[in-house]
């Protein structure tokens, strides 16, 4: 029974995260939201040289799809923000980049389970950095359901892994807080269009 529910659980987070990252590409091309493309490229690396890692390590299984679909998407997300000029930018984004993908790379060495996953929460954490601040000082360059449906998949995610060990839970459930702390901040007020943060005003 318990792997029916966690087949069906896994199966529904799939499903929603597609929707999510169609509904933010959409809006990138209805010029609603202005994603920081750096963060958005940096997930896309990450998550790529996992999905090579484990392939190369066990092959592929269907149950990757969902993680695939994920990647690829983020790599159209930040392709699609570029090729419009549809993206924000801060020339310390690039610190957070390659900070984050130095994480990435203790991610991908690492033999010890614990500090590969936190290794690798941290290195998504840390590319995410510029679209966290912006959200905070510019809510409305990220004010989409995107948010939404993602905060549903990875809550579907993590009651999945809760059949299984602490590892497994883990990054799903920070994944979720982080859909959920967007969510909180993009409902804030916008910011009076008068204030004297200027942040990010360039490149859009």
């Amino acid at each position: 029974m318990n792997e029916v529910i966690e087949l069906f659980s896994a199966f529904g987070a799939t499903v929603l995260i597609i929707i999510a990252q169609s509904t933010y590409i959409y809006n990138i091309f209805k010029r609603k939201i202005r994603p920081s493309t750096l963060s958005w490229i940096g997930w896309f690396l990450l998550m790529f040289a996992t999905l090579i890692a484990i392939i190369v390590e066990s092959g592929w299984e269907w149950s990757m799809s969902g993680f695939a679909i994920s990647t690829f998407g983020c790599g159209f997300i930040g392709l699609s923000a570029l090729l419009l000029k549809q993206y924000t930018y801060r020339s310390r984004d690039w610190f957070y980049f390659v900070l984050g993908l130095g994480c990435g790379l203790i991610y991908q060495i690492s033999k010890d389970p614990m500090l590969t996953t936190i290794a690798g929460i941290l290195a998504d954490f840390i590319i995410g950095i510029p679209t966290i601040v912006k959200v905070i000082t510019h809510p409305d360059t990220e004010r989409t359901k995107a948010w939404s449906f993602g905060l549903t998949s990875w809550t579907l995610s993590t009651l999945a892994a809760l059949q299984h060990d602490l590892l497994y839970i883990l990054f799903p459930a920070y994944l979720m807080l982080f859909n959920a702390t967007m969510i909180i901040f993009t409902n804030r007020k916008k910011p009076d269009s008068n204030s004297k943060n200027t942040l990010y005003r360039s490149h859009i």
